[in-house]
């Protein structure tokens, strides 16, 4: 599907998972494709000179990047619409009435604690077109102090509450992409201290300590 096996193993998970799920068939088969072929288009982007550290890309750049690329995967067939305009506002990338929401987020690393903050507008744009999927691919521009992981990290999936709704029959889901661009050589990266997580069991630090 991609260039990163294990992510790809991640993919096929999630959609063999969404197949058993109650949802339209056609969106699944559309979704399924959107999404592979954006995680093939965009994880790219993080290594490029183009993205690289200290370069400011602005929102339209980076819509007119990925449409490109969006455009000439052979997976989608050209069908490929940008700028349609659907409930009450206007689609980044719509495939077979897939949405896929577009963001650049310049101040706060997005992680799945905060990229519910972006996932109304998808929600709203899939719910016009009769669709219970839809994609949010955030580029994150931030500065990182870390070194940024592999792509199957910073793939995953959000639940939107639905207004009126604590327990809906049919409830939509967002599924987010997140790519860090940004990155500086890794040579700059010497001599830097790298903050290192304590991956050391809760047990045995106890253990450790004599409690």
């Amino acid at each position: 599907l991609t260039n990163y096996p294990v992510l790809d193993e991640r993919l096929l998970a999630l959609y063999d998972r969404l197949t058993g799920a109650g949802y339209d068939q056609d969106h699944l088969q559309a979704f399924s494709r959107l999404f592979t072929a954006i995680c093939r288009a965009a994880f790219p982007m993080m290594w490029e000179p183009k993205y690289k550290h200290r370069t400011r890309i602005l929102e339209r750049e980076f819509h007119d990047d990925l449409h490109a690329r969006l455009i000439t995967d052979t997976e989608l067939g050209g069908r490929v619409e940008r700028g349609t305009p659907l409930a009450l506002g206007f689609l980044d990338v719509r495939h077979d009435k897939i949405t896929a929401e577009l963001k650049v987020e310049r101040r706060t690393p997005v992680t799945k604690e905060t990229a519910p903050k972006y996932i109304g507008q998808p929600t709203q744009y899939a719910s016009a077109d009769g669709a219970r999927l839809s994609i949010l691919c955030v580029l994150d521009m931030t500065s990182n102090v870390c070194p940024v992981g592999t792509p199957e990290n910073y793939v995953f999936e959000l639940t939107p509450e639905l207004h009126g709704l604590t327990n809906p029959e049919a409830p939509s889901l967002v599924v987010a992409i997140v790519i860090n661009v940004g990155n500086p050589p890794p040579s700059s990266r010497s001599r830097r201290k790298t903050p290192v997580r304590d991956s050391q069991p809760a047990a045995s630090r106890e253990e450790g300590t004599g409690k």
